[in-house]
């Protein structure tokens, strides 16, 4: 499965857009907790394009960055998103 993992810094509670193929969710700094962000978005379908480094979220006009690394508070909720995505869920 591929993952993407873009950052906006924090400017919002939602700080990480992820990609899991082509599912998207917002997460969080720490996602597996009760009171944060672990959303599924939707399906990121073909001939929608590719996140730039810059996106412009038209209301917001936030900096999103690529990161290549799988934060460690990421891990597990991304690990909990395959396995559903796996089953079907």
């Amino acid at each position: 499965m591929k993952i993407n993992i873009w950052d906006n810094g924090g400017i919002t509670c939602d700080r990480y857009t992820v990609f899991i193929d082509k599912y998207m969710f917002f997460m969080s700094i720490y996602p597996d907790r009760a009171n944060e962000v672990n959303s599924y978005v939707g399906e990121f379908r073909h001939g929608m394009g590719e996140f730039n480094i810059e996106f412009d979220a038209a209301m917001h006009c936030m900096l999103f960055i690529k990161i290549d690394k799988i934060p460690k508070t990421l891990k597990y909720a991304i690990r909990q998103r395959i396995l559903q995505i796996r089953h079907g869920e």
